[in-house]
């Protein structure tokens, strides 16, 4: 069972997940998460998840035996970005179902955004796997993204751009250029990143 540090259980977390698992209709159980507290400034963020479909690890449950089959979360992703992504995608490509449990709840605090060198982290995180799953290179929108920034777009960084090009493409991005660019811009891209 996995949730973060910061995060809250709901008295039902536990029973919930525990009644899910001798039901035994999947290995893998995604329950909800919902913030809580209130979002104080504009670069708050918080995770939220009310219907299921993203795995994030501030709320699953896997047993250990198809946990450990599967790797566990790929060492070679640093920081705190994409392990949960690319683990549900392996978990996706062994058609392993993953059942949400809406009762199995836990409040995510707002929390301020994690600072300008993360982007770079996540670029990475990023590249890193669209790199070892190529066929997933559709789900982040690169072209979209690009459009928003002076100096990177399809017509001037041609060759950055498609499946399997991304670590070059995050090259482009504005996290590499001196302010005025960031931080307020990274807040668009990240925005149009989730759409």
């Amino acid at each position: 069972m996995f949730t973060d540090d910061d995060c809250l259980p709901a008295s039902s977390f536990l029973p919930a997940y525990r009644a899910a698992m001798l039901e035994a209709k999947a290995q893998g159980l995604e329950g909800r998460t919902e913030s809580c507290g209130e979002k104080l400034a504009a670069d708050f963020e918080c995770p939220d998840n009310r219907t299921g479909g993203f795995l994030w690890s501030c709320n699953f449950a896997i047993l250990r035996p198809l946990f450990l089959e599967l790797g566990g979360f790929d060492p070679l992703l640093t920081g705190a970005a994409m392990e949960d992504v690319e683990f549900n995608w392996r978990l996706e490509d062994r058609r392993e179902p993953v059942q949400f449990v809406p009762e199995a709840l836990v409040h995510h605090p707002w929390r301020r955004r994690k600072g300008w060198p993360f982007p770079r982290v996540k670029a990475r995180s990023v590249a890193y796997c669209v790199k070892k799953h190529p066929a997933r290179a559709t789900s982040f929108p690169w072209r979209r993204m690009a459009g928003i920034w002076p100096g990177c777009s399809p017509t001037i960084c041609p060759e950055k751009f498609g499946p399997g090009a991304a670590g070059e493409f995050f090259e482009c991005w504005p996290w590499n250029f001196s302010p005025p660019f960031w931080p307020g811009n990274i807040s668009v891209i990240e925005a149009r990143e989730i759409e």
